[in-house]
């Protein structure tokens, strides 16, 4: 009975989010969603295309602190999967249409959070990549000042 539930709420937020013609919040809601419902049932791979889809809307379609909100929702979800190497490729991509928003504190924020549960996840050897980046910023940041 759940199955087929969570299986009618898929069906119905694709087709929300395929007859927004605009981008727009209605869209993003529906991918948000769609991306949660895709990693309730395990599908991996649709998790990361709803994503990447819902990264495109963080550009345009939503404001800043809308887009925030809503990747924080993800992500959290992302991290009690339990499954780093999802997680990892989705903080990527979430990293990537940030930095290329020049949105700088939902950025170091999701950074930040990915530290976090790299560090639950026991995965020091990539923790210290994240800190050394942000060693890095800040000295450059200093730099500037200076």
């Amino acid at each position: 009975m759940i199955e087929e539930d969570i299986k009618e709420a898929i069906s119905g937020f694709e087709n929300v989010a395929k007859l927004e013609q605009k981008k727009g919040k209605w869209g993003f809601k529906a991918l948000k969603k769609l991306t949660k419902l895709y990693l309730q049932t395990g599908e991996k791979q649709k998790v990361v295309e709803t994503f990447k889809q819902l990264m495109e809307y963080i550009k345009s379609a939503v404001t800043a602190n809308y887009a925030e909100k809503g990747l924080d929702s993800v992500l959290d979800n992302v991290g009690m999967n339990k499954d780093v190497a999802l997680a990892e490729e989705l903080y990527s991509a979430a990293l990537s249409a940030l930095q290329a928003q020049k949105n700088e504190r939902a950025w170091f924020r999701t950074n930040l959070k990915l530290g976090k549960l790299l560090f639950d996840s026991r995965e020091f050897g990539k923790l210290s990549k994240v800190f050394f980046f942000f060693f890095f910023l800040e000295l450059k940041r200093i730099d500037k000042k200076n």
